[in-house]
């Protein structure tokens, strides 16, 4: 089976927890497994924020894994990575799933790329698996965008 992982977390930095955990038992498995992340702000690193970079054979908890993970074109400030990965992610999502075969979606994103990944989803006739760590628009801390993101969680979360 061919499983895109899609995240609103920069897999390289955060915390080993449950979505590394289980894209790479699922590679261990036989499963092709492609992970779908969002950078964090880096001024170091603006330039190399403007490219979708891919990482094939990937792993950081099992040594037997074998994931390929994909970084967005984003524009690495803070606040605007997010506001440029939410922009540009659909085109992206799209063409991964077209030149993978996806089978599955495993969603972890709301705000910054649940609509978009329910769009390709629905246009390709893709399951998807919604896993919600925490209630996204509490997170938010300016009221505009609290309320946008509050409508974006229950659009996501009516149409997986």
């Amino acid at each position: 089976m061919n499983i895109l992982i899609i995240c609103e977390f920069d897999w390289l930095k955060k915390v080993i927890y449950e979505p590394h955990h289980l894209a790479e038992l699922f590679s261990m498995k036989g499963h092709n497994v492609f992970v779908i992340d969002c950078r964090e702000p880096d001024a170091k690193s603006l330039i190399g924020g403007f490219h979708t970079s891919t990482i094939t054979n990937f792993n950081r908890v099992y040594k037997n894994a074998s994931i390929t993970l994909f970084r967005l074109p984003s524009l690495l400030i803070k606040g605007l990575n997010r506001a440029t990965y939410f922009l540009a992610c659909q085109k992206v999502i799209k063409k991964i799933v077209q030149e993978n075969k996806i089978d599955i979606i495993w969603l972890y994103g709301i705000a910054s790329n649940g609509i978009q990944s329910v769009k390709v989803a629905k246009e390709f006739n893709l399951p998807i698996i919604q896993r919600q760590m925490d209630v996204a628009y509490e997170l938010v801390r300016i009221p505009l965008l609290k309320q946008l993101t509050k409508k974006y969680e229950k659009f996501v979360t009516s149409n997986v």
